[in-house]
């Protein structure tokens, strides 16, 4: 199950995951889902909010379940 997660409890160099490394991002729900990598994005802050963003290729699978479902937010562990 999906349970909300304080960001701010995060102690993770992010920009080194992202520029060197690498994150995971998943869409679906409980009885289907996938999981691609991801080494991109944009991270910052909206109406007081920290926000990440990235990009997904409409070839890819993962972008099947991101259109299939409501809830289109996601963490990078």
């Amino acid at each position: 199950m999906f349970k909300e997660v304080d960001v701010n409890t995060f102690d993770l160099k992010i920009f080194n995951k992202l520029n060197k490394e690498w994150a995971l991002l998943s869409a679906g729900n409980k009885d289907a889902f996938n999981t691609m990598t991801i080494s991109w994005g944009e991270m910052g802050t909206l109406w007081n909010k920290p926000v990440m963003t990235c990009f997904v290729r409409p070839q890819r699978y993962t972008k099947e379940f991101i259109d299939s479902n409501d809830r289109n937010d996601s963490f990078i562990l």
